[in-house]
């Protein structure tokens, strides 16, 4: 039963790329299989979220202090190439400053 969950969630995916250009870019940068991207299709998979988007930005919001202990602890280089932090720059501020 998991896996066809899994399955559900690749295919979600793959169907909002093709048909929406406001899906998160964050795909791009998160493997299928990594832990992290895993959690995001639960909350979209639960119904916590509704979208790809707000589940990401879910997963941003519970995570805020691992962001910022990544940033006191890492060089600037490791910081932005952290799985955590590339979600964080995909989703970028673009909606928030058209919205001004």
């Amino acid at each position: 039963m998991r896996t066809d969950r899994r399955e559900d969630a690749k295919a979600f995916h793959l169907d909002r790329a093709a048909s929406s250009d406001d899906f998160p870019l964050a795909e791009a940068t998160l493997g299928p299989g990594s832990a992290m991207q895993q959690e995001i299709d639960e909350l979209l998979l639960s119904g916590r979220a509704q979208t790809m988007a707000e589940a990401e930005g879910l997963y941003l919001d519970a995570h805020l202090g691992e962001i910022a202990e990544l940033a006191e602890r890492l060089p600037e280089e490791g910081f932005r190439c952290h799985e955590l932090v590339r979600l964080l720059l995909a989703h970028g501020s673009r909606r928030w400053e058209d919205a001004l």
